[in-house]
């Protein structure tokens, strides 16, 4: 039995229930976490402030804010570390001098007064923050905010090169495997048909994309000899997927592919 954590998002976590063998055995998983959350200092917050009545999403809110996500990883690091940015596409909430992811959970869960929101941006060959004038909820008709022209003054770089010194400490490179996932701008609805993505979801994706490519090389940069699979070829959203319709809810047909190129990298690491 081969044992994986999960550092990413429901793309990932979705491939295992595509393994048939039932060979690939899932230790923990941890999602709605922004790698530059992940790695800044921890919010106090105590398990009775976060009013959700889902264990996993409440345990998602404290893991972003406690900052713990290694501690758990480090009790059992099991055979691979499998990788996906796709949450990097929610914004930050800023509180003091900490930072937070700005999932739908986190919001509704979590009733922090007075925290700045922040977007993900690529300028050059750098990732900043923006201040938001209002919270973007994802996925909502709230997309198209007007942005402060104040940047915050993150190193995101040296964020990003902590997170990967850490995953180092816990993982050789060949336990490593990154899902090189992104969104998507066509769907197949209920009926079969192709169809695009409304136009706020476009320049959603777009704007998203550009940051998750960015980290997916920067991530490969400090850690040149992991496994990457990159099976976004073809691949579309479906109306019918389990969890709704979304830009990184995928047909059956990725999580197969996917689990075919895990096994043969576990084939050839054996």
């Amino acid at each position: 039995m081969i044992k994986f954590n999960i550092y990413g998002s429901c793309v990932s976590r979705d491939i295992f229930e595509y393994d048939e063998m039932k060979d690939m055995k899932l230790l923990q998983y941890v999602a709605r976490q922004s790698v530059l959350s992940c790695m800044s200092e921890p919010v106090s917050v105590s398990d009775e402030q976060i009013e959700l009545d889902s264990p996993f999403q409440k345990r998602m809110v404290l893991m972003d804010l406690r900052k713990n996500t290694f501690d758990i990883f480090e009790e059992n690091p099991g055979d691979y570390l499998l990788i996906d940015l796709i949450d990097e596409r929610l914004p930050l909430g800023k509180l003091g001098n900490s930072y937070f992811t700005v999932s739908n959970e986190m919001a509704q869960g979590f009733h922090a007064k007075k925290y700045k929101t922040l977007s993900k941006r690529v300028y050059g060959n750098k990732l900043c923050l923006e201040y938001q004038s209002t919270i973007r909820f994802p996925f909502s008709i709230k997309f198209l905010n007007r942005f402060c022209a104040k940047k915050d003054n993150m190193d995101c770089e040296e964020m990003i090169r902590m997170f990967c010194k850490r995953i180092l400490s816990l993982y050789d490179q060949n336990q490593i495997i990154l899902n090189r996932a992104l969104l998507v701008d066509w769907y197949i609805n209920e009926y079969g048909n192709v169809k695009l993505f409304p136009k706020n979801y476009l320049k959603f994706n777009s704007e998203a994309n550009t940051v998750l490519s960015f980290m997916y090389d920067r991530l490969v940069s400090y850690m040149p000899n992991i496994h990457i699979v990159d099976e976004m070829e073809g691949v579309y959203a479906d109306e019918r997927h389990k969890w709704g319709l979304a830009p990184m809810h995928y047909q059956g047909d990725y999580y197969l592919r996917v689990i075919d190129r895990l096994k043969t990298i576990i084939c050839k690491e054996v």
